[in-house]
């Protein structure tokens, strides 16, 4: 199982946008992945709140390049969590 965490600048404690989730998961996630294996993704713990918009261009990145994966994240809380979970798969 991969662990990724996510390097994303201090300042940014909401993050949303489409783009911004693609590029992320382009350049963070893709390149630790390896196809069949499980990966938790996690965010650093000054990231509060994630938008659908951020997670939704994670996952096209994923179907794009066609990764077949299980994907579970982590965050500062349990409800962050569960919300990245949702709208990863909606």
């Amino acid at each position: 199982m991969a662990h990724i965490k996510l390097q994303i600048p201090e300042e940014l404690s909401c993050i949303a946008g489409n783009s911004f989730g693609r590029e992320i998961c382009e350049n963070q996630v893709l390149p630790k992945l390896i196809k069949g294996e499980e990966v938790v993704i996690e965010m650093p713990e000054h990231v509060r709140a994630v938008a659908i918009g951020f997670m939704q261009g994670m996952k096209y990145v994923l179907l794009k390049f066609d990764i077949d994966i299980k994907v579970s994240f982590k965050a500062s809380t349990q409800k962050l969590e569960e919300k990245m979970f949702r709208d990863y798969h909606y």
